[in-house]
C-alpha cells in the first residue's frame, strides 16, 4: 500500500488558538503559544506521520480584518 500526504494550512484571524491546535495535533510544542497577538511571524510547518498517510500542517500568520476585505474586492 502506498503511503498518502495530506497539507493542511491552519489560516485565521490573530490570536485564535491556530498554534494551541497545531501543538494539540502534533503532540509536541513546536509553536509558541502566547496570549499576545502576532506572536507567530513566519510560517511553521509541523509533521504527523501516521503508518499509511504524512499530514503536512502550515501554522500561518494571523490574517488581518483589512486583509480579508482587501481579498472580496
Amino acid at each position: 500500500m502506498e503511503n498518502k500526504v495530506c497539507r493542511v494550512a491552519l489560516i485565521g484571524r490573530p490570536n485564535v488558538g491556530k498554534s494551541t491546535l497545531l501543538n494539540n495535533i502534533l503532540k509536541y510544542n513546536l509553536s509558541i503559544v502566547t496570549n499576545v497577538a502576532q506572536t507567530t511571524r513566519d510560517l511553521i510547518k509541523g509533521i504527523y506521520t501516521d503508518k499509511n498517510y504524512q499530514i503536512i500542517f502550515y501554522d500561518t500568520p494571523g490574517i488581518h480584518k483589512g486583509l480579508i476585505y482587501y481579498l472580496k474586492d
